[in-house]
């Protein structure tokens, strides 16, 4: 048996969960096709209500079964590899234990009918402004890439994408819970913001000394570059319009909605322009 040791710590993705941190080592059996994943993860509560519940993402376990969004997502397109595939084919977790730092086990339980959510009670409620830190400990069998491209191939090589746990979106009123249906995700970029730090002063070189730190985040594209029939696709297709919505909502990306050209309802602009720094660039309707 071959094993491979992943020590992972995810600072960079404050960015889609807010101030949300997780840390993840994660055990692979190259093998055996699973993961064995120790995952700490904290959750603050920067609303202005409590929070009795959390929900999470397990979007390997959309592969688990005939019955899966994703599965049934497929076979309206006419595509049954996932809904016929052997069990050995197939992607799920196994959640082992769900705890806090204070060694409370929390209860845990999916979604009737989106097996690849996870709802976490807690034990109390999360007060506005306070924090709580999860420890998880879970087994991943990873799905064989068939399906949507990501998965363990038959080199036994690994293509992984939302393989582990990670918070649902909560808006400040209601939890939006997206099963994993295969949607394109939008492009995303990576950019270094420096933060500098004075020091003390150097006499041999005359001046401060200079201590730089670099944080990586990411940029996520929302336009995307579309020739005419694309663009037509994307004004006329409510599939398209819906999908583009709910990723805005799973990347935390839609702020305010305004009502403003030709819908009668506008109580708050009064003017509005549009800008383009990019030629390749256009406006679309997303919904």
């Amino acid at each position: 048996m071959q094993n491979i040791h992943l020590a992972l710590i995810l600072a960079g993705i404050s960015l889609c969960y807010g101030q949300h941190k997780t840390d993840i080592v994660a055990v692979v059996d190259s093998d055996a096709e699973i993961i064995n994943i120790q995952q700490s993860f904290t959750f603050y509560n920067s609303y202005d209500i409590a929070l009795n519940e959390l929900y999470f993402t397990d979007w390997t376990s959309s592969y688990s079964s005939p019955e899966t969004p994703l599965t049934k997502k497929f076979l309206n397109e006419f595509n049954t590899n996932l809904y016929i595939s052997r069990d050995k084919h197939r992607g799920y977790a196994i959640i082992n234990r769900i705890q806090s730092q204070t060694q409370n086990t929390h209860v845990f339980n999916r979604l009737a009918n989106q097996t690849d959510i996870i709802k976490v009670d807690l034990d109390k409620a999360l007060l506005p402004g306070d924090s709580i830190t999860l420890d998880l400990d879970y087994q991943l069998t990873i799905q064989n890439d068939r399906f949507t491209g990501y998965g363990i191939n038959k080199n036994k090589d690994y293509a992984l994408n939302a393989w582990y746990l990670t918070p649902a979106v909560f808006d400040g009123q209601n939890w939006r819970l997206y099963s994993n249906q295969n949607l394109d995700e939008f492009p995303v970029f990576y950019k270094a913001v420096p933060r500098v730090e004075f020091g003390p002063f150097d006499p041999l070189r005359g001046d401060y000394v200079k201590i730089i730190t670099f944080k990586i985040k990411k940029h996520i594209m929302v336009d995307r570059i579309m020739d005419s029939v694309q663009y037509g696709k994307g004004i006329t297709n409510a599939t398209i319009q819906n999908s583009r919505v709910q990723k805005m909502f799973t990347q935390n990306l839609l702020r305010k909605r305004y009502d403003y050209i030709f819908t009668g309802l506008n109580s708050e602009i009064m003017q509005l322009d549009l800008k383009f720094d990019n030629q390749y660039y256009e406006i679309s309707v997303v919904g």
